[in-house]
């Protein structure tokens, strides 16, 4: 029987990149385990899958890294959607139970923060941090990956975050439309949408457009001459950085009346930019602005091209800088 995650897999295998040498890569069998939750369950993959599989998530630590609550306070968020894709979700660190659950407690995490705490698990998978030295109170941690896993515990996807300030939000990863709104323009229907919502430092989320073009119309792609090509441009600011857009593949259409060729898009194209909040930022509104600059066409005639005025509101949140009381804390040579 194939193995898949509904939509969540194709997603997820474009982001991978070259495989580093961290970890089991996908086609293989994460190795079993027995790992202790935020409420001292034991508990096992077979015990936590769901109907198609796992998320498991490895991050630095649920105490001191602000990076890695803000991951876990997405993750949350995105709880109920991953269930209703058939997947389960948790995340492992090597701090012990009582600051797991001090955590969960604080934040209302209700998916299973699992404790490995000797690091034996992390270490099995050869996702240990090897350039903490041994004397640090950090020395444990992994590289921060997340895998997706089917019911068999097959790996499916594999995201290693290069970066630890950077991490991708579940809701870049499987797509998430949140907050869609028609855009009012002529002659093409234009949604727009946001994986997320409420956003954090270095999150790296995504902006996306939905065009649907009439039956015996198109625009022009990129690379056209001489016509006004597809251009969605985002506003910069110190406030985020910009990924480049990669346009999907477009089609070449032959003009007999004029004996040109040119690339085009028709019927549906879907467009989504990642873009990644700075740190240090006041909680409040984050708003982005941009504009969609096109031109439609139809087996009559070519429209006056179109700019279209583009605003995503979304809220931004500082990390959380709140550490486990100190008696909680994870100790040097644990």
């Amino acid at each position: 029987m194939a193995r898949t995650t509904s939509l969540l897999l194709p997603t997820l295998l474009s982001l991978i990149g070259p495989i580093l040498a961290q970890g089991p890569n996908v086609g293989e069998k994460l190795p079993a385990f027995r790992l202790s939750n935020q409420h001292g369950e034991i508990l096992t993959l077979e015990k936590i899958r769901g109907s198609k599989g796992a998320m498991i998530v490895f991050y630095r630590s649920a105490d001191w890294c602000t990076f890695c609550k803000s991951q876990l306070i997405e993750m949350e968020q995105s709880r109920e959607e991953l269930r209703r894709q058939g997947l389960a979700l948790a995340a492992i660190s090597y701090d012990p139970v009582p600051v797991l659950k001090h955590f969960s407690d604080r934040k209302a995490i209700r998916y299973h923060l699992l404790s490995d705490e000797g690091s034996s698990f992390i270490r099995s998978l050869g996702l240990l941090n090897e350039e903490v030295p041994k004397t640090s109170e950090f020395y444990g941690i992994p590289h921060p990956v997340t895998y997706i896993v089917d019911q068999d515990g097959v790996i499916l996807s594999r995201v290693l975050e290069k970066d630890f300030r950077r991490r991708s939000t579940v809701g870049s990863l499987v797509g998430r439309k949140a907050g869609e709104v028609q855009v009012p323009a002529k002659r093409v229907k234009v949604t727009q949408s946001a994986s997320d919502t409420l956003i954090h430092g270095g999150q790296r989320f995504k902006l996306r457009l939905d065009l649907d073009i009439p039956v015996r119309s198109h625009v022009y792609a990129p690379g056209v001459v001489g016509y006004i090509p597809l251009d969605w441009r985002i506003a910069e600011s110190p406030r985020y950085e910009t990924n480049s857009l990669v346009y999907p593949p477009s089609r070449r259409l032959h003009l007999k009346a004029i004996g040109e060729t040119v690339p085009i898009y028709e019927r549906h194209i879907s467009l989504e930019r990642e873009i990644v909040p700075a740190e240090k930022q006041a909680a409040g509104d984050f708003k982005i602005e941009g504009s969609l600059r096109y031109q439609v066409c139809d087996d009559r005639q070519c429209y006056v091209p179109e700019t279209l005025p583009l605003a995503w509101s979304l809220r931004y949140e500082p990390h959380d800088t709140t550490r486990a009381p100190a008696e909680l804390r994870r100790r040097v040579g644990q």
